[in-house]
């Protein structure tokens, strides 16, 4: 640079020293400088005070130790501006490679500022600033979250579901990883891949809702959730596939004599291996000590059963499924006396 321009270079900063201060006058002599000379000492001071801010970067939280149920506030001042800049939430210890990352998001070329992160599960973590895109780490800070553990949440909207209608399930205190993810497999399948029937991923959500496609085969299945791209299940929900609903069937006489066999015959089961007949005082509640006696279908969806005679009375033969005391169907009889058998005493 010549003397000519260098006289120029330093009566440009002295320009953009004076604005920057806010001075409206200044002597005459000082304006005669052209564009470029302007733009290049703006630059060089722009780029100046980036690296005062690099030097002098900060991140820091209101406090060391979080419980599970919190949300983490990182605060941040002196960043150099860019874009990309950006803070993520690790492991403590692990390496800086994406896939290690927990939580994360730019600064949006802040200086200064607040970043929310969502809760996270009991261990110790670190938050780290990257500048520009980059896995250079310029500061970090420790933190821990302590307390107690909420456990993983999954469930359905509903037990049960019509063949290919779509399946709703709803996800809480998850890890809240990117890959935290969320898979149906039939019920007492293994957790491999080759068995997951339908997936996704949770996208770092500690909590939501999400539907995936209905299955065509009627069955029992479990919804599993699975943290950070693992095949270990943290908790499940069960629900069962079936063909439209056909009102099961059951026929009996409607009145027996005292000391004869009660036989009921039954179509349109289940074919649940536990679903069950039982015989119940009229008016007395769906329990196993109210049952006076029963029988499993073994997983025949129709046939007949016989039950020993029953003391004169009022009474109901009632329909469960799946070995539950939610009642299908009742039907009404009653027991009269022998008068015969009386008779001959």
């Amino acid at each position: 640079m010549g003397m000519n321009n260098l006289k120029k270079y330093f009566l440009a900063i002295l320009i953009i020293m004076f604005t920057m201060l806010g001075c409206s006058e200044h002597d005459d002599s000082i304006v005669d400088v052209d564009d470029l000379v302007l733009k290049r000492a703006y630059q060089d001071i722009n780029s100046s005070v980036r690296l005062c801010n690099i030097n002098n970067a900060k991140i820091w939280l209101s406090k060391v130790s979080f419980k599970p149920n919190e949300d983490i506030c990182v605060n941040f001042k002196n960043l150099p501006g860019n874009k990309k800049d950006w803070i993520a939430i690790y492991l403590k210890d692990s390496s800086n490679e994406w896939k290690n990352v927990l939580r994360w998001g730019f600064t949006n070329s802040k200086t200064s500022g607040k970043q929310y992160f969502k809760k996270l599960p009991i261990g110790f973590y670190e938050v780290r600033l990257f500048f520009n895109n980059s896995y250079k780490v310029e500061k970090k800070i420790l933190f821990k979250v302590e307390g107690e553990q909420l456990p993983p949440l999954l469930t359905s909207d509903k037990s049960s579901y019509k063949i290919n209608e779509p399946i709703n399930i709803k996800y809480e205190n998850l890890f809240g990883t990117q890959k935290d993810w969320i898979g149906i497999y039939k019920e007492g399948s293994s957790n491999e891949w080759k068995n997951v029937l339908r997936w996704f991923y949770t996208d770092a959500e500690v909590e939501g809702n999400r539907s995936v496609g209905g299955l065509l085969d009627e069955g029992f299945y479990e919804a599993r959730v699975f943290f950070n791209n693992s095949y270990k299940s943290e908790n499940h929900t069960s629900f069962e596939v079936v063909k439209d609903r056909i009102e099961p069937i059951v026929y009996a006489k409607d009145i027996y004599i005292e000391g004869e066999k009660i036989v009921v015959e039954y179509s349109n089961f289940s074919g649940n291996h536990d679903d069950w007949i039982g015989i119940f005082f009229e008016g007395d509640k769906n329990s196993w000590d109210s049952a006076l006696t029963w029988h499993y279908t073994q997983g025949e969806r129709s046939g007949k059963m016989s039950f020993n005679s029953i003391p004169a009375g009022e009474y109901e033969i009632r329909i469960f499924f799946d070995d539950t005391y939610r009642l299908e169907k009742r039907l009404h009889f009653k027991v009269i006396p022998n008068t015969l058998s009386h008779n001959i005493q």
